[in-house]
């Protein structure tokens, strides 16, 4: 069994009741949209904001096991590593690492450190979402699939996770126009589900399509 990320530094970083860093950026850190943990370095998970909670209960990527930061699935031994990386109390490193979520969908994990005054480091991490920027991405779906310019937008929409009522805000139209459109483009792909329209629209952009957000 490989062993876990505060496995991987020997010293442990300290003792678990060492001082919390995370205390004055709390309120900072739960305004942020993206998902956010933090964690000592003997694994105590000692923060996660709204989105971070999300993600630990999907358990996808990460877990909260007794009280513990553990880290799951396929890219496990990558995602140890660069936490490892981070807490190590004598040179800690910064790593950013493409992680894969739902429908193949690529994100961004940056892995880093929280620390100060007599503080051992603590491991930051953030995961961002991967909008696509892929100008070709919409003849595509007009070759493959025959969909009209509207709902090449609409689809590309639902592939970056926008919600039917923000893409009509996007667009400048009505809900009911984009929901129309929707089924429409529904029936083209052979998709009854919105996750299956992101996974599909998803699944024909190379990996060099995604941009950063």
């Amino acid at each position: 069994m490989s062993r876990t990320w505060y496995e991987l530094n020997e010293s442990g970083g300290g003792s678990s009741g060492e001082a919390d860093p995370v205390s004055l950026l709390s309120k900072v850190l739960d305004r942020a949209p993206r998902a956010i943990l933090v964690a000592n370095p003997r694994g105590k998970l000692v923060h996660a904001n709204e989105a971070g909670a999300a993600l630990l209960k999907d358990a996808t990527l990460f877990r909260k096991a007794a009280g513990r930061l553990e880290v799951v699935g396929a890219q496990a031994e990558s995602i140890n590593a660069a936490l490892a990386a981070a807490a190590d109390p004598q040179a800690p490193r910064a790593t950013c690492l493409l992680v894969r979520g739902e429908g193949d969908r690529p994100r961004l994990l940056s892995v880093g450190t929280l620390s100060g005054p007599e503080v051992p480091p603590h491991v930051l991490i953030f995961l961002h979402e991967l909008p696509i920027q892929d100008g070709s991405l919409g003849q595509r779906l007009q070759m493959l699939f025959g969909l009209t310019r509207a709902e090449q937008e609409v689809a590309i929409g639902i592939a970056n996770g926008r919600t039917p009522r923000e893409i009509a805000g996007d667009r400048g139209v009505s809900e009911q126009t984009v929901r129309v459109q929707l089924k429409t483009l529904s029936r083209k792909l052979g998709c009854r589900r919105q996750t299956e329209i992101a996974a599909l629209v998803r699944s024909i952009l190379p990996l060099n399509g995604y941009g950063k957000s």
